[in-house]
C-alpha cells in the first residue's frame, strides 16, 4: 500500500471518531455504495488499466436486483417493492426485473444534491 493510501486511510480512522450514532447509518450505506463502485473497476478495468466510473463506459449494464442492491444498500426485496417508483427499473418480462446501472448512477446522483 502506498503512503498516500495509508495516509487517506488513517485520517479516515480519524475522523470516524466524531461521527455521531445517526450519522453512522447514512454513512455505512455511502461505503456500501463506494465497496460497490470499487468492485466495479476492479472486475471491469479499462484496457490501459485506468478505471472508467459506469457512465463513461458505452453501454449500459443490466443489474440483478441483488448488484442494484448492493450498490444502493438496500435488499432485493426493497427494490422489487419499489420498482414501480425507481426510474433506472428496466422489466425483462412479467417477473423479472434488472435495472440500469447508468440509470442507478445517475439517480444516485441526483439524489445527492
Amino acid at each position: 500500500m502506498s503512503r498516500d493510501l495509508h495516509q487517506l486511510l488513517a485520517d479516515l480512522g480519524q475522523a470516524l471518531s466524531e461521527v455521531s450514532p445517526q450519522q453512522a447509518a447514512a454513512l455505512l450505506g455511502e461505503l456500501e455504495r463506494l465497496k460497490a463502485l470499487l468492485w466495479i473497476r476492479m472486475m471491469h478495468p479499462s484496457p490501459n488499466h485506468r478505471c472508467h466510473s459506469p457512465t463513461e463506459r458505452e453501454a449500459d449494464q443490466l443489474l440483478t436486483p441483488e448488484e442494484a442492491g448492493r450498490l444502493l444498500g438496500v435488499t432485493p426485496r426493497w427494490l422489487y417493492r419499489h420498482a414501480n417508483r425507481l426510474p433506472f427499473t428496466k422489466r425483462i418480462s412479467r417477473k423479472a426485473l434488472r435495472f440500469s446501472e447508468v440509470g442507478l448512477q445517475r439517480w444516485l446522483a441526483a439524489k445527492k444534491t
